[in-house]
């Protein structure tokens, strides 16, 4: 049997939940209204769709 040793998440080397963060772009109607690259419609659901995952 072999021992596995726990990570220490604020040090690890890889992404964990304690050395990590997600900064969301306080986005307002004007910002998505001038974004014209994109359906805003779309923009706007993948935002939610980022800071429910986000959340989660």
């Amino acid at each position: 049997m072999t021992s596995q040793t726990i990570r220490d998440q604020l040090k690890d080397h890889l992404l964990t939940p304690k050395n990590a963060a997600l900064l969301i772009i306080d986005y307002q109607p004007v910002q998505v209204s001038s974004i014209l690259s994109m359906d805003q419609h779309v923009l706007v659901e993948n935002i939610v769709r980022v800071a429910k995952m986000g959340k989660a």
